[in-house]
């Protein structure tokens, strides 16, 4: 004997053990929703629902289908509506109800089972308010799913900043070394041409005092700029046109 039975949702309370329902499809879905239809007539038996508790409510109501004791099919009511005197009711499997939920929850998991997440899932679903339909899903499953890829791509990613990072470091410590050589290398030369500037006019002078004509230069040439130190002249450039009496002061 096939007959179909109405249960609301929220207490599990059985509304009637007998719909005087005509079914025009009842059908189920491997890997997906099955669906539902069929209507109530005479009007009598519409009548007989109306008003009352046992009022078939679209998401608050399942219809099973009993084949002599044995449940073959159970749907959740979607849509009923009344066309004149028919009530046309339709339904479809328990997981059309999840289809198109947002999940607002976080879960993360590597090498899990599949079974157990679809549980979290239709767990979270069932969180939110007046939306637990009563399913469980139970079982587990050898199979593992997810991978850490994420996780090693991001602490990639974090070694190649850091390595960035210290290579920027590195290239502003070697530019500061170089900018401070510099200023060294610069300071010590202008030193030095102080210094040699200093020694010719102390020697231009001593070899005044040996003997060079009033009027004579020392021969010493400044060469020294501010471009950098540069070679100076000795003095002996001037022998050559000096008197052949006054050799000491070329000497």
């Amino acid at each position: 004997m096939l007959r179909y039975i109405v249960e609301r949702i929220s207490d599990g309370k059985f509304l009637e053990l007998e719909l005087p329902i005509t079914v025009s499809g009842a059908g189920r879905k491997l890997g997906g929703a099955g669906s539902f239809s069929g209507e109530i007539a005479p009007i009598f038996d519409v009548y007989k629902y109306a008003g009352s508790d046992a009022l078939i409510d679209p998401l608050a109501t399942y219809i099973h289908e009993d084949a002599d004791g044995v449940i073959r099919g159970s749907w959740i009511v979607t849509r009923t509506e009344f066309e004149g005197a028919i009530w046309r009711i339709e339904g479809q499997g328990f997981s059309s109800f999840f289809s198109g939920r947002p999940y607002e929850g976080e879960y993360r998991g590597v090498k899990v089972d599949p079974i157990a997440v679809a549980r979290h899932v239709a767990e979270h679903a069932q969180n939110m308010t007046s939306a637990d339909i009563g399913v469980k899903v139970v079982g587990s499953s050898s199979l593992r799913v997810g991978t850490d890829s994420d996780t090693q791509l991001a602490a990639a990613e974090a070694v190649l900043k850091e390595a960035k990072r210290a290579r920027t470091e590195n290239t502003k410590a070697r530019t500061s070394k170089t900018k401070t050589k510099q200023a060294l290398t610069k300071s010590h030369e202008v030193s030095r041409c102080d210094y040699q500037s200093i020694a010719g006019d102390i020697e231009g002078s001593s070899r005044g005092v040996a003997g060079a004509p009033e009027g004579e230069g020392t021969g010493r040439t400044d060469r020294c700029s501010a471009d950098g130190p540069q070679q100076r002249g000795t003095g002996r450039e001037d022998c050559a046109g000096r008197e052949e009496g006054r050799p000491q002061a070329c000497q």
